[in-house]
């Protein structure tokens, strides 16, 4: 009876392991497909500037296999109305220096007052070129042209005849 349970117990053992060494081996072979560029396993290292109301905050953060670590912060209690460009872009310098973050890429988040949010339709057939139009275009659609301004537009519509955007 003894021998019957011990080949019972030697049988579920070996399935068990069986179940565990197939569910590593899936694993394995994910990782192991990930092509280099996979934002699951690239190392991204970003510098965020917010300015907000009252203060300018920076902070120096990193993503490795979805984890996120914050390595650096600083925050002005200086309002931005009197923090003209050349001064927040000296901080911002100055800052990125002290956090060692060099060749970083740098996350600019700005009040929606200081956007321009509009819409605006197209005829379809400049479709294909959509990204060239929209800059052409910036002077008619807002009062900046596109040598004065950063600007992204989205597709809301595409009826077949108009695009709206």
């Amino acid at each position: 009876m003894s021998q019957a349970l011990s080949i019972t117990k030697l049988t579920s053992i070996v399935a068990g392991s069986a179940t565990k060494l197939k569910g590593l081996g899936e694993v394995l072979l994910r990782v192991l497909s990930f092509g280099l560029d996979n934002d699951v396993i690239s190392l991204k290292k970003d510098v965020c500037v917010s300015i907000e109301n009252s203060e300018v905050s920076l902070a120096y953060g990193s993503r490795f296999l979805s984890k996120i670590k914050i390595t650096g912060f600083k925050r002005l209690s200086e309002a931005p109305g009197f923090l003209q460009p050349a001064d927040l872009a000296s901080v911002v310098a100055l800052t990125v220096s002290n956090l060692q973050a060099a060749k970083t890429d740098i996350t600019l988040s700005i009040p929606k007052a200081w956007t321009i949010i509009t819409t605006a339709e197209l005829p379809s057939i400049v479709k294909e070129t959509l990204s060239d139009v929209v800059s052409y275009e910036l002077d008619r659609l807002t009062p900046l042209s596109a040598g004065e301004a950063y600007y992204d537009f989205r597709l809301l519509r595409d009826n077949g005849e108009k695009l709206t955007l």
